[in-house]
């Protein structure tokens, strides 16, 4: 139990304009046993087990307490429903056998005692699963600062894509009006409503102010209109500025119609979106220009992620409002203790007399609470809210006092109006190790999911729309207003922190192997359970490239090698914390697959349908007719392409070559995995000649395909014949290789893949109907369709074109009479069982 006794002021301070005021409370002079804050509170701490499955909801002895209360959800739900569990005192701890592993829940605990109820909340799973895309972030950035912190915006971007979010990135202008900043975001919104998810705000974008309000309790002079970047993260509700006329407070907070501050005291809607914002502008108190000291903010929050520093797990309360009526500080003993552990929470006592700033000065801390009275100090004429009473002052951080807690929680009067000179909230964050600080206490925060991997930003949003109808947690508010209002709530720092990162691999390496995408890396310090590989699509949203934990630091996917894709390696590991165990993901070493070399080929092979037994020749029906196109046929035809295959064209030049060299039509040739054939990893399209030669689009040349050298498969298709693969792999390289599928030696995949006639091999022709198989009868025959082309009910028709019911390929459909398309399919598939057919032989 912790005793705290009122003290008066210690510290000297500059001359002061504005006299110390402690949120409106009163202090008293008796010593206190426990203040109002723990008693509001009960401090949880989780306990979880694999097998069996188990989590166990633990508490501190709280002396009177007669019974406690437990209800569990599932994380995501809205409200509590039933009583879960009743447990009556002596026990501090309920251990639930009916949780499942991968699970997120969150349980309720209420105290009853006395002295009155005590509220605390846990966030617990066994080993849940990691979010690998956390979604769109819109990151909003202060153009004035874009080309002094060129490398470090860029570092941003990239941890935060890393991280698993998606960035879309605005550079705003100074004096850009606060609804067309919110406009950007309304519009990003909009157009992916599912994914994008939280707004980061980079520099001084312009503040929004919004409502009548005065959360610190100075009603006189402090009540009005404060910052609110919630505006910018609640996109779907209407703000008016029409309503209130407030000008009896200081000027910034003075609301009028039309002045471009808002009406609302209150978020108009549930808030979409999760916000927080670095901002060190107007701290003239540092020696550091504004630009550097945001450089200084972006370079440790990096390397916070990346596990550069890790902070000890271990948190401090000095609560110096301890004897007011009030739980202010009740944020910090219901959260603290499920994110560090109620041992290891060091709670200042009320009579002690050292500064937080001295206490946490080059001390490492993960969660820090700092409650006191506040000061004003006057700029000539500029107000500055720079002091919390045995917390922090500005002018200490600024002469070089490390402030050494990560995350932070502070109340007292003015500060949580952070939007002035030397504003000592964000004076915090540009010392030390500080990353974020929040004004904490009316209403009330709540960070017990961060014990489970949730940002810091999930938090904010989550505290914001605790409200209402929608109060699922309890005391909503530690200060004078019950319910307390919500547009002051701000997070000061980089929304997608998590509290515990994992250290990331690092060189990552992307080459073809057999035309697949392999991969290299170094690995990770501190002994990760193994990793995970994504790929980026064109809008920078990860896919994991693996099914299962890679323990090695190599791997060869079955995706094809493509020049120029993103990749990422992550490390991941089971965290477990106070809170319970969960999957976590360090950020990803990035990575783009180089350009490679490229092989070249050059294919024989025959085509059945036009081939002329007497020339050993095939016929060019269709060049001769004009029918054959100038753009390849296959991927309109449903053909998919790879490694820059697709959309070849030839000039009518090449198409009126005759002889021996004369086109006889497209044909597609596939590369195919040398681990996996049915694996497609690069195609071209070339054009056929009458001996059988497979050329370029220029007439001439083999087939260049946009992959490393290695040991490849290779499959000819057409569009109206069977294809047929190699049945081994074929050795590539920048020196042509040829592959003849018109020799009876060379080992072709599959059972009679491939027709032979004399002493040379032909594809199979026929397949009228773009499939895998030849049928004469039934559903899905390739009879039919040729009797469909020439009008389907007068058989002795024709018709002329570029058709695949061609199946000789003399430019003309004939379904009756000599030189038919009909009769092949019959021959093809057996000649005397018309029920028969042919598959094609390709894996």
């Amino acid at each position: 139990m912790t005793i705290t006794c009122t003290i008066a002021m210690t510290r000297n301070w500059i001359a002061r304009s504005v006299a110390s005021s402690i949120m409106g409370a009163v202090i008293g002079t008796a010593c206190i046993a426990q203040s109002p804050s723990e008693k509001a509170s009960v401090q949880l701490f989780g306990m979880v087990q694999v097998s069996p499955a188990r989590i166990t909801v633990n508490w501190t002895a709280y002396t009177g307490a007669s019974s406690y209360a437990i209800y569990r959800k599932l994380h995501t739900a809205t409200s509590w429903g039933s009583l879960f569990a009743t447990v009556a005192p002596p026990a501090t701890s309920y251990a639930d056998n009916t949780a499942a592993i991968n699970t997120l829940y969150e349980y309720k605990v209420v105290r009853t005692a006395a002295d009155g109820t005590g509220y605390g909340y846990l966030c617990a799973g066994i080993e849940v699963p990691a979010t690998e895309y956390l979604g769109k972030i819109v990151l909003l950035v202060d153009n004035a600062l874009t080309s002094s912190l060129t490398s470090e915006l860029q570092q941003l971007q990239n941890d935060l894509k890393a991280d698993g979010w998606a960035v879309i990135r605005h550079d705003v202008a100074t004096g850009t009006a606060v609804t067309a900043v919110r406009n950007l975001v309304i519009a990003d919104y909009n157009a992916d409503p599912t994914n994008v998810k939280a707004v980061y705000i980079v520099g001084h974008v312009p503040v929004p102010y919004s409502g009548d309000v005065a959360p610190d309790g100075h009603t006189a002079q402090h009540k009005g209109a404060w910052p609110c970047d919630g505006y910018y993260a609640e996109v779907t509700g209407t703000w008016t500025d029409n309503m209130v006329n407030n000008t009896t407070g200081w000027l910034n907070n003075q609301n009028v119609p039309g002045d471009g501050k808002f009406d609302q005291s209150d978020f108009p809607n549930t808030v979409e979106l999760q916000v927080g914002r670095v901002d060190m502008h107007d701290l003239p108190a540092f020696t550091s220009t504004e630009a550097q000291l945001l450089s200084t903010y972006l370079t440790k929050a990096h390397n916070f992620k990346i596990k550069n520093f890790t902070p000890t797990t271990r948190g401090i309360i000095w609560d110096h409002l301890a004897d007011s009526p009030l739980p202010e500080a009740a944020s910090s003993w219901m959260s603290m203790p499920t994110l560090v552990g109620p041992a290891n929470i060091t709670a200042i006592p009320f009579t002690g007399t050292t500064w937080l700033e001295d206490l946490v000065n080059n001390q490492s801390y993960l969660w820090t609470y700092g409650s006191g009275g506040g000061l004003v100090g006057n700029d000539n004429g500029t107000l500055m809210f720079y002091y919390t009473d045995r917390i922090a002052q500005t002018s200490v951080l600024a002469a070089g006092s490390a402030w050494g807690g990560v995350f932070n929680m502070t109340i007292s009067s003015y500060i949580g109006d952070w939007d002035n000179r030397n504003n000592v909230m964000r004076a915090v964050l540009a010392s030390g190790k500080a990353l974020t600080n929040v004004f904490c206490g009316n209403p009330h925060w709540w960070f017990h999911p961060m014990g489970m991997d949730k940002s810091i930003g999930y938090c904010t949003r989550l505290t914001m729309n605790n409200r209402g109808a929608s109060t699922i947690y309890l005391p909503q508010s530690g200060g004078d207003d019950n319910p307390a209002t919500t547009v002051a709530l701000g997070l000061m720092g980089d929304p997608s922190l998590r509290q515990i990162m994992v250290a990331p691999p690092t060189n990552l390496a992307v080459t073809s192997s057999g035309g697949n995408a392999a991969f290299s890396w170094s690995a990770a310090t501190g002994s990760p359970a193994g990793y995970h590989i994504y790929s980026f699509d064109a809008n920078g949203v990860p896919s994991r490239v693996n099914a299962s934990l890679i323990t090695g630091t190599t791997f060869t996917s079955t995706q094809a090698y493509a020049a120029g894709a993103q990749y990422m390696v992550r490390a991941t590991k089971v965290e477990t914390t106070n809170s319970g165990s969960y999957w976590n993901l360090s950020l990803g070493a990035l990575a783009t697959a180089p350009t490679v070399s490229t092989v070249l080929a050059s294919p024989l092979m025959m085509l059945a349908g036009p081939y002329d037994t007497n020339t050993g020749l095939m016929s060019d029906g269709l060049r001769s007719a004009g029918l054959i196109p100038l753009t390849e046929p296959y991927t309109a035809g449903g053909f998919s392409q790879l490694a820059g295959g697709g959309g070849e064209t030839v000039a009518q030049a090449v198409l009126n070559t005759s002889g021996s060299n004369a086109i006889v039509d497209w044909v597609r040739v596939e590369l195919r995995s040398s681990g996996a054939p049915a694996t497609v990893v690069a195609t071209r399209q070339g054009l056929l000649q009458r001996d059988g030669n497979v050329v370029a689009t220029d007439g001439t040349s083999p087939l260049t395909f946009n992959v490393s050298p290695g040991n490849y498969y290779l499959a000819v298709r057409h569009r109206n014949h069977l294809g047929a693969m190699t049945a081994g792999v074929i050795a590539l390289s920048t020196t042509t290789t040829t592959v003849n599928f018109q020799a009876t030696t060379l080992p072709i995949y599959g059972t009679n893949a491939l027709t032979t006639i004399g002493a040379v091999r032909l594809l199979w022709s026929g397949n009228a109907l773009r499939d895998t198989i030849l049928k004469y009868t039934g559903t899905s025959n390739d009879r039919d369709p040729i009797l469909t082309r020439i009008g389907g009910t007068i058989p002795t028709n024709t018709v002329s074109g570029y058709f695949p019911e061609d199946v000789n390929m003399d430019g003309v459909v004939k379904y009756t009479g000599n030189s038919n398309d009909r009769d092949p399919v019959l021959v093809n598939i057996g000649a005397t069982i018309p029920t028969g057919s042919r598959l094609e032989q390709l894996p």
